[in-house]
């Protein structure tokens, strides 16, 4: 999706009570009733509207897993680590 810079392993200072440090950039969890969730940490480029970038991504990455998988995908949950300035 265009505004993307990268996915993040950093998806905040991990501090927060209840929370995990995550492990990878990209969580997905399946279910018996063959639905999924998936978490996913990215880079946004600096300019770029965030709102509309994750509309775009959760699209996207639903379309892609349900055309791929026999899966319904449940909820996509988007996390900006960060924003990625231009040298």
């Amino acid at each position: 999706v265009k505004g993307v810079a990268s996915v993040s392993y950093d998806a905040g200072d991990g501090s927060k009570l209840g929370k995990k440090k995550k492990n990878s950039a990209v969580e997905v969890e399946l279910y018996s009733d063959k639905t999924a969730l998936i978490d996913i940490s990215v880079n946004i480029h600096y300019g770029f509207v965030i709102p509309e970038v994750v509309a775009q991504m959760q699209d996207k990455i639903k379309t892609e897993v349900e055309k791929a998988t026999f899966y319904k995908v449940k909820a996509i949950n988007v996390v900006v680590a960060g924003v990625v300035y231009a040298d």
